[in-house]
């Protein structure tokens, strides 16, 4: 979970990105992701609940997971020994439902952060972000490495790189400098429906 110093802009920037183009994300009206962000962002949420970019980022990769979970296999990792009430379970399933219907679309997921990774915003967003995507990926990464790793590790690298789950120094200088990070970044959103296609394919 991000750090209580970044809570408030972290849930405002959020809010903002979802609506920017004043539409719903992942399936969710206004209402719900209010309703989520009173349990995942409050002051005193516990540190192992995650926060709504890490969630997010975490679904995309149960969405586009080559092997189908059940609630009992994720759930641990989404709110630790915290209990929620069904009705935040359900509409958690109701993202994971949706991205994955973005994904079958070709239209790409929409993602609720932008692809800026040196913004003093945006950066925090997206790496905790791609953290979530990084601990739905190694739910079952025997299964997403199993076939084509090497291709699966390349696509997954953006966000492998800026989840902060590996060193810099093992990142071979790919994050040295501002113009690598945002090409980096920015290839995200393809790498994403690329996995998806991936594993479709080899089903």
């Amino acid at each position: 979970m991000m750090g209580q110093v970044a809570f408030l802009h972290s849930y405002d920037g959020f809010g903002a990105n979802l609506y920017r183009n004043e539409t719903v994300l992942a399936g969710l009206n206004e209402q719900q992701w209010d309703t989520l962000g009173d349990v995942f962002h409050a002051e005193d949420a516990p540190e192992a609940l995650m926060d709504l970019f890490e969630l997010h980022g975490f679904l995309t990769a149960l969405a586009i997971s080559p092997v189908e979970t059940t609630r009992a296999d994720w759930q641990p990792l989404v709110s630790g020994d915290t209990q929620l009430d069904e009705s935040i379970w359900q509409m958690i399933e109701t993202i994971k439902a949706s991205l994955r219907d973005e994904l079958d679309s070709g239209d790409g997921v929409e993602l609720p952060v932008e692809m800026m990774p040196d913004d003093e915003e945006e950066g925090p967003m997206l790496q905790s972000w791609c953290l979530g995507f990084v601990e739905g990926q190694m739910l079952h990464d025997e299964a997403w490495f199993e076939r084509s790793a090497d291709i699966v590790a390349s696509l997954s690298l953006p966000m492998t790189a800026f989840s902060g789950a590996i060193d810099d120094e093992d990142l071979g200088g790919l994050m040295n400098s501002a113009k690598q990070r945002q090409g980096l970044a920015e290839r995200i959103p393809d790498s994403l429906e690329e996995l998806y296609l991936l594993f479709r394919e080899d089903a």
